[in-house]
C-alpha cells in the first residue's frame, strides 16, 4: 500500500505482489484490534443495559 503498512514485493515488470505470510501477519494485527474494540463496545452496552432498571430513580434524584 502507499503508506508502507503492508510492504509489497515487485516482479520484474514492476507489478506489486504480497506474500501470504505478510498478509496474514498484517490481517492478524487488524483482527486483534477489531476484537478489542468489539469487547469494549460489549462492556459499555452491558453497563447501559444494566442501568435501565435505575432509570426512574436517576431521573427523580436531584443530586445526579
Amino acid at each position: 500500500d502507499n503508506q508502507g503498512v503492508l510492504p509489497a514485493y515487485r516482479n520484474p515488470k514492476g507489478r506489486r505482489y504480497y506474500t501470504e505470510e505478510r498478509y496474514k501477519k498484517y490481517m492478524g494485527m487488524q483482527e486483534e484490534l477489531v476484537q478489542d474494540l468489539i469487547s469494549i463496545i460489549h462492556v459499555f452496552s452491558c453497563r447501559i443495559y444494566g442501568l435501565r432498571k435505575y432509570k426512574k430513580k436517576m431521573s427523580e434524584d436531584e443530586d445526579l
